[in-house]
């Protein structure tokens, strides 16, 4: 009765309070048993921690991924005297296979709620996102058992790697694991494109005030330097603090990794950064200390992998920020074995420009059926599952609106064939972020071309990764 109450309380303030626009919504139904938050989990073959979210361990069998905060709530609910909600930001981490099964019951695998974690970590993999990406993993590691006719700890590590590169090609992010797939046709082919983008130096587009704080975040370059404007309206010294992580966020930037400060005239100024030698082959993340009366200018257009903002704001902003001598945006990066970020943006971005191609160059012909294109969907937004006229400040999402501008949208495959070039797949309208364009028949070609006709807003194409495949024989 008592939970009968509060469920009504809370529904009586959502419709008639004024501040969720619900006075027309309707309670349809409400469970009759009550349910604990973090209730059941299975002793698995292994029981995610703590350590393992804060430290984000290297499993050979990772099969998915967490990243929402150690989410904690207090056991006596909502008459608690504690804080309702205590939440602990992480990175990404990733979550071994063996939380799926346990060695004495072969025939049963666990995804969802019931993985086995400790309850540290539970609080972390029990959001729907983490528990979507479980069911991936599970049917993964079922089509291993059934193909290799064993149990889940039966597998061999050839086995469970073999699995793992199954997930990857059906576009599961990995922390760390590249593509080996023996059979990918585009992993032996020369990559050359039409153009490739380039931050450039210009003026500010606008100007984030770093009155509070904030960050930039970008890969390390080749040369481990970048550039940057701010503007400021008195003399002053603006202070940071380098961070290095692999995939940083605004909440976790990293381990620290040194200090670097300016001193600032009136008006603009171009600013050196020194990325720390923490950094490579990382992100390095410039976090600075409030400055009142300093803005950092922003560009025109973003660049694919480089941020700025401040931790206890949702949005992203698009920063001018000219990283040293780098590849962040080079052809051959779609060949490179990884089709999302993480410590790189291991994209091709082309310039600005009316149908950009991209093109796959094999020494000897080749004989495929499938290309799959693993493109940018914007994964520093959030895709909103619920009501969203309002949002609790401690959620901070930046929810996207419509498409995101860099999906490609209408594209186009030509072969070169003994015949010469002739277009073999196109798709129209697409919304996937893992397109795959089939043929139609095995073609037999010495080069492929790919050509976006057009995507939902950017004038430049974004294509992380490329695979290609003779999948019907």
């Amino acid at each position: 009765m008592s939970c009968g109450r509060i469920v009504m309380g809370i529904w009586n303030y959502i419709k008639n309070s004024g501040r969720f626009n619900a006075a027309c919504y309707t309670l349809e139904w409400v469970g009759s048993l009550p349910g604990k938050r973090e209730s059941r989990r299975m002793d698995t073959a292994y029981l995610l921690s703590q350590e393992d979210v804060l430290r984000h361990t290297d499993f050979a069998d990772g099969g998915f991924y967490g990243g929402w905060y150690m989410d904690f709530h207090p056991a006596e609910g909502i008459g608690s005297d504690e804080d309702n909600c205590t939440q602990i930001p992480v990175n990404v981490y990733a979550v071994p296979l063996r939380c799926l099964y346990h060695a004495d019951f072969p025939n049963l695998l666990f995804a969802g709620r019931n993985i086995g974690t400790r309850r540290e970590a539970f609080v972390s993999t029990r959001v729907m996102n983490t528990c979507g990406l479980s069911g991936q993993a599970a049917a993964a590691l079922a089509w291993g058992c059934l193909r290799w006719g064993k149990s889940p700890a039966a597998l061999a590590p050839e086995e469970v790697e073999r699995i793992r590169q199954t997930l990857l090609r059906e576009d599961m992010f990995l922390p760390g694991l590249s593509n080996q797939d023996p059979e990918d046709l585009a992993r032996d082919a020369a990559v050359t494109a039409s153009s490739r983008y380039q931050p450039e130096e210009g003026p500010a587009a606008g100007w984030f005030s770093l009155e509070q704080g904030g960050f930039v975040a970008c890969p390390c370059p080749d040369e481990p330097r970048g550039r940057f404007l701010v503007r400021a309206d008195a003399p002053a010294t603006l202070q940071a603090v380098w961070h290095c992580c692999p995939l940083p966020s605004r909440l976790c930037p990293g381990q620290p990794a040194g200090e670097q400060s300016w001193r600032l005239t009136a008006g603009e100024n171009w600013l050196d950064a020194l990325f720390p030698s923490q950094a490579q082959g990382q992100y390095g993340m410039l976090v600075f200390d409030p400055a009142p009366g300093v803005s950092l200018a922003l560009a025109e257009r973003r660049a694919p992998g480089i941020l700025c903002g401040r931790a206890d704001a949702p949005e992203y902003r698009d920063s001018l920020f000219l990283p040293g001598k780098n590849s962040f945006y080079a052809p051959e990066n779609v060949v490179d074995g990884c089709s999302r970020v993480w410590r790189q943006p291991h994209l091709w971005c082309s310039a600005p420009e009316a149908a950009p191609w991209l093109e796959l160059r094999w020494d000897t012909p080749r004989t495929f059926d499938t290309i799959l294109l693993y493109l940018d969907p914007e994964l520093s937004m959030e895709i909103p599952s619920s009501r969203t006229d309002h949002w609790e400040d401690h959620h901070k999402f930046a929810a996207r609106k419509g498409m995101p501008p860099q999906l490609m949208r209408d594209v186009s495959v030509q072969a070169l064939t003994e015949n010469g070039w002739r277009t073999v797949a196109c798709c129209t309208g697409n919304r996937r972020r893992l397109l795959e364009l089939s043929a139609g028949e095995a073609v037999t070609a010495t080069a492929l071309r790919l050509v976006c006709e057009k995507t939902w807003g950017d004038e430049r194409a974004h294509l992380f990764e490329v695979r290609v495949y003779r999948q019907h024989r």
